[in-house]
């Protein structure tokens, strides 16, 4: 009796608070799965000048305004991402495989094409990025977050697979957010979605990336968020600046992010 009286004394005292513990903070290390599958993707416009290679690619013909429906293939392949994300710049060279392979591929060539959209950076930016990591794929600027917010204001990186029916409407068939670590991974999907029979997808509204939103910075007429004195970080003497991109990189300490800025 006493063992029993041990027990119980064990399961109500111990057991059952440690349940309850787990039961509230479940949520807390449950992932919300950014997948919008068979949302039809926003018709996004970009407003940008194409290189002749990046023309003849996507089927675009020469123009300052052009939309994502232009863009010609059975499955579009899109990156949301940073210039200044860590792990968008680790997944470039992984991705530059990916675009070779599909290249390579007489299935997959001119059905398959790949985009990027670089949320919150300039032109500017785009372009020493792609030199620098040698992408040859486009890249369309997101300086104001506006196709950014159009699928959710989801974390960097954030791949979209986009597949277009007979009608001309583009529907989500799959996403990934974070790294893909290998070519492999990203080009076995790409090909799994091409298999999809897409008179059995019935295409919805929706939101497409349903995790946690980045919110962007309010910025000022200069594209800038003002940080007034004092601040606990007391590093910059003087009121400095966050690039909207900070939010994008994932850190929370942006006194040591390499994209401050100080004025003038």
């Amino acid at each position: 009796m006493i063992f029993i009286g041990t027990l119980r004394f064990m399961f109500h005292y111990f057991c059952i608070p440690f349940l309850s513990i787990l039961f509230f903070l479940a949520p807390v290390f449950s992932e919300t799965k950014p997948v919008g599958f068979a949302i039809l993707f926003p018709e996004l416009t970009f407003q940008q000048i194409l290189s002749k290679e990046e023309q003849a690619y996507l089927g675009i013909p020469r123009k300052t305004n052009f939309s994502f429906k232009e863009i010609r293939g059975s499955l579009i392949f899109v990156e949301f991402m940073s210039t200044y994300c860590v792990s968008c710049q680790r997944q470039a060279p992984i991705f530059n495989e990916v675009y070779a392979s599909i290249e390579k591929d007489p299935r997959l060539k001119g059905k398959v094409k790949m985009i990027g959209i670089a949320a919150g950076n300039t032109l500017k930016e785009v372009e020493s990025f792609k030199r620098e990591y040698k992408v040859p794929y486009p890249i369309f600027t997101d300086n104001k977050f506006d196709a950014h917010a159009a699928v959710g204001s989801p974390r960097t990186p954030f791949t979209i697979w986009v597949r277009r029916d007979a009608q001309g409407k583009s529907s989500v068939v799959s996403t990934h957010l974070g790294l893909i670590d290998s070519e492999k991974n990203a080009l076995e999907e790409t090909k799994a979605i091409l298999q999809y029979d897409l008179a059995l997808l019935k295409p919805k509204k929706g939101t497409i990336y349903e995790g946690d939103a980045l919110m962007p910075p309010l910025m000022d007429r200069g594209g800038y968020k003002e940080i007034e004195k004092p601040h606990r970080w007391k590093i910059h003497p003087q009121p400095f600046y966050i690039r909207p991109r900070c939010g994008l990189c994932l850190r929370s300490n942006h006194h040591r992010c390499s994209n401050l800025r100080q004025p003038g």
